[in-house]
């Protein structure tokens, strides 16, 4: 999001709204997100470690080792919440680790969490020669998605897609991850 849409997001939440950031690149992030919320300096994902993450610096994605905090126990035990009311996933690839969390039964479930509408970034359909490794997914990748995508629609939970793809359609691109025979 740009950051006069942030600035005109803001604008529009309801009055007492809160918001919060948690991102390792603490350099630029931490001065944006801190003048309309809180801002952590640490990634968020499927469990509490050390370890190596796509982080972008200077306009390239460099892997850099990175403190991860489990979402559950971010959500819950450190903001203190358990309705949220949007949660926004850029995680440069490591949404994947996240799918199982909005299960039916999954670890949000399970902490007593809520979430009224969360955004998650996660396909990319290229056609370039040497594709960028952090948003091109390799075929497991694909295949969690496409499990992702059917216990969403078994468990009667609501999916909104929208391609921010200029040159694809969006059912070219969920008829790349998902099967020609998910999308007719």
């Amino acid at each position: 999001m740009r950051k006069l849409g942030r600035k005109r997001h803001m604008e529009v939440l309801p009055e007492g709204s809160l918001f919060f950031g948690a991102d390792p690149d603490h350099e630029v992030n931490e001065d944006l997100y801190n003048k309309f919320g809180t801002f952590f300096p640490f990634a968020v994902g499927s469990k509490s470690q050390i370890s190596s993450a796509s982080v972008l610096i200077n306009r390239s994605y460099k892997m850099r080792s990175v403190f991860h905090l489990d979402l559950a126990y971010f959500l819950k035990e450190i903001l203190g919440y358990t309705v949220y009311d949007a949660l926004w996933i850029d995680a440069e690839g490591a949404e994947y680790g996240l799918f199982p969390y909005f299960y039916r039964g999954g670890k949000l479930d399970q902490y007593g969490i809520t979430i009224c509408q969360s955004n998650m970034e996660h396909l990319h359909v290229t056609t370039d020669p040497v594709p960028d490794q952090i948003h091109s997914p390799n075929e497991e990748k694909k295949e969690l998605f496409k499990n992702f995508i059917f216990l969403q629609v078994v468990g009667r939970q609501s999916l909104c897609f929208f391609s921010a793809c200029a040159n694809e359609t969006l059912a070219s691109i969920l008829s790349e991850f998902l099967g020609q025979t998910m999308c007719n």
